[in-house]
């Protein structure tokens, strides 16, 4: 069979969680328990000591608290450093909220779909507390309007990770719990299938041992796309504003001022969206052909849109030309997101 490993990122974790790694050791699915003491502090040294003690056991430190998604990157630098025939990962809290029969279920799922990423879904049905269900909900709809792909429960911390996706999570820049929704992304991007394995929903004394604030750090991970769209719009209004003007002064054609202003206003929006938005490191001009390549695309699509409902339709082009801008800022993001400004995947 396919070696698995366990994963428990832990912070301040419940003592449940000694029990829990004991049973995923001696379950025979997992060929090492990996626990990482993200910096717990003394408080918690019994339960460590506990984990640490336990046959089949192993576990990593951080002398100080760096985020969830650096215990897991962690985690999975020690799995592909010491298992080079390990088939994949499956991760799971510290606070007792999984259940032993569930990492199993989602490990075996992994093993039944090993090209995917497999979530453990909890059904959000009875006591659930409102955080949790409000949270998960937002972050779902949002996850699915952003990406275009559906997912049950974006905030599940059981996972079954395949071993070639270990490598590109590595490179991921965030360390928190925005981390996991950046595993949701890149699986995406990667055309990752992803795999539901439904799971019992657990919350202990309404969930107060958990240090996820489902509205804060679900949102950090849609924070960059809060500002592409500040940028957008302040790049759109100061468009628009010297449209209307120029186009009521001098009454040039529509279609041809659209193009015009597009042209110039480009570079000083590529600036804001590489600098400010996705904070990019890259080199410039590789970066900015690409760009021009995507707004070519873009005013084309757009110009289009202008030609079709002011010429045919003979609709004002006061009002055409923000229902055309608007179809384009979506393209625009997904595209520049994905492709002008992503992450390098040479290597990965």
């Amino acid at each position: 069979m396919p070696q698995l490993i366990a994963l428990i990122p832990a912070y301040k974790p419940s003592p449940e969680v000694v029990r829990i790694a004991s049973e995923l050791a001696a379950s025979g699915l997992f060929g090492e328990v990996v626990a990482v003491d993200d910096g717990s502090g003394p408080e918690s040294s019994a339960i460590f000591d506990a984990l640490a003690a336990l046959p089949g056991v192993t576990l990593l430190r951080h002398a100080v608290n760096l985020g969830k998604g650096a215990a897991l990157k962690t985690g999975f630098n020690h799995v592909l450093c010491n298992h080079p025939h390990c088939a994949g990962v499956v991760t799971l809290d510290a606070d007792g909220q999984h259940l032993t029969a569930d990492a199993l279920a989602v490990g075996r799922s992994l093993l039944e779909h090993p090209d995917a990423l497999v979530l453990g879904v909890r059904a959000f049905s009875g006591d659930v507390p409102l955080r949790s269900r409000f949270g998960n909900e937002c972050t779902r709809r949002i996850f699915a309007f952003l990406t275009g792909r559906s997912v049950s429960d974006t905030q599940t911390g059981l996972r079954g990770i395949p071993r070639a996706l270990l490598a590109p999570l590595l490179r991921i820049a965030a360390t928190r719990y925005d981390f996991e929704l950046e595993m949701l992304v890149r699986a995406v991007e990667g055309k990752i299938e992803l795999v539901e394995t439904p799971i019992s929903t657990v919350y202990l004394e309404g969930n107060a041992s958990s240090h996820f604030n489902p509205l804060l750090d679900s949102f950090k991970v849609y924070f960059v796309f809060t500002r592409f769209l500040s940028v957008s719009l302040v790049s759109f209004l100061g468009d628009y504003l010297l449209y209307v003007i120029l186009l009521a002064v001098f009454r040039p054609d529509p279609v041809v001022l659209h193009v015009v202003l597009r042209a110039f206003t480009s570079l000083g929006n590529f600036v804001l969206n590489k600098y400010y938005v996705f904070k990019s490191d890259r080199p410039f001009m590789r970066e900015y052909v690409a760009y021009l390549v995507t707004a070519g695309v873009v005013l084309l699509v757009t110009t289009s849109l202008m030609v079709l409902f002011t010429g045919y339709y003979g609709l004002s082009p006061a009002l055409v030309k923000p229902l055309a801008e608007l179809f384009g800022f979506f393209t625009s993001f997904a595209v520049q997101r994905l492709l002008v400004f992503g992450e390098d995947r040479d290597n990965a």
